[in-house]
């Protein structure tokens, strides 16, 4: 757990340089962001799990400021979106996976609001997603046994998750990347 913000500069080889501290020493929260915003949201601290939503100006160092808040107090999350929003898809609360979705717009602060349900619930982390400007698609994650599902969402409107299909095997804590255009 840590509150350490840190960052690298892509175009060079070396370690990384402090950039900031965020507002809580957290851990397992989730992360999204634009060219101009990073953000991060939710996790859990030494005693509670919180649902603050805190934000960087990525042009220049300094400490996390407030965003807003989630909905819930939630850890475990999968997160995606695009330039534009930001989107939190399942979590955890307790011992127990939820299937809800929220989103915020990066640019302005505010607290989330509701976007829709996963098909499945999802939690335990580190579930596999991959955006791209159209869609944010979660794979994996736990709930009562490992989950092999794929799901997607489309950004830039609200709604219910969609299946997408299976993972080849199943799993949790894993995790995805993608060039916008296909995922991995």
């Amino acid at each position: 757990m840590s509150n350490k913000i840190e960052h690298v500069t892509i175009a060079s080889v070396g370690n990384s340089v402090d950039f900031g501290d965020l507002l809580n020493t957290v851990a397992d929260g989730l992360a999204f962001g634009s060219s101009v915003r990073g953000v991060y949201a939710g996790g859990y601290t030494q005693a509670p799990v919180i649902n603050t939503i805190q934000y960087i100006t990525l042009s220049t160092t300094g400490n996390a400021q407030e965003f807003g808040d989630l909905s819930t107090t939630i850890y475990s999350a999968s997160s995606g979106g695009n330039t534009t929003r930001g989107i939190r898809m399942g979590g955890q609360v307790g011992p127990t996976g939820v299937n809800t979705t929220e989103y915020v717009t990066i640019a302005s602060t505010g607290n989330a609001q509701d976007f829709g349900d996963l098909v499945n619930p999802m939690r335990s982390g580190c579930q596999a997603n991959v955006s791209s400007p159209i869609r944010s698609i979660t794979a994996g994650g736990y709930q009562s046994s490992n989950e092999d599902m794929i799901q997607y969402i489309t950004n830039s409107t609200t709604g219910n998750a969609i299946d997408f299909g299976n993972l080849t095997e199943i799993k949790f804590q894993f995790s995805g990347a993608s060039n916008g255009h296909g995922g991995l």
